[in-house]
């Protein structure tokens, strides 16, 4: 998948590579996004085996968060802002997540 964002930022850096209510992306701003949450998430050492958890909105920076740790190998785990904090606990164990990402509009 990095490769392919890659190569389209480079074949077509200013076309529309995403698009929701809030704006859009081009593919050079989705490959810079990309590497720069890859590198975030690589600094807080995370290994392939762990999980995090994106909570957000249905909207482009909740996809980067989820294809930037899938562009590092972790896996994610989709959170729905409504849980309940022991549900959200249950969750967490259930699924080894070791942090969350969420900006701040995605935090109740």
């Amino acid at each position: 998948m990095t490769a392919a964002i890659r190569a389209r930022a480079q074949a077509e850096p200013d076309g529309l590579a995403l698009a929701d209510d809030s704006g859009t992306r081009t593919w050079a701003e989705v490959a810079d996004d990309l590497a720069h949450a890859a590198g975030a998430l690589l600094a807080v050492a995370l290994e392939p085996t762990q999980r995090v958890s994106v909570i957000g909105e249905n909207a482009i920076p909740t996809l980067e968060a989820h294809a930037a740790a899938l562009t590092v190998g972790v896996g994610t785990v989709a959170t729905s802002r409504q849980l309940r904090a022991a549900e959200l606990a249950d969750q967490y164990t259930d699924a080894g997540v070791v942090c969350a990402i969420a900006g701040p509009a995605s935090l109740p």
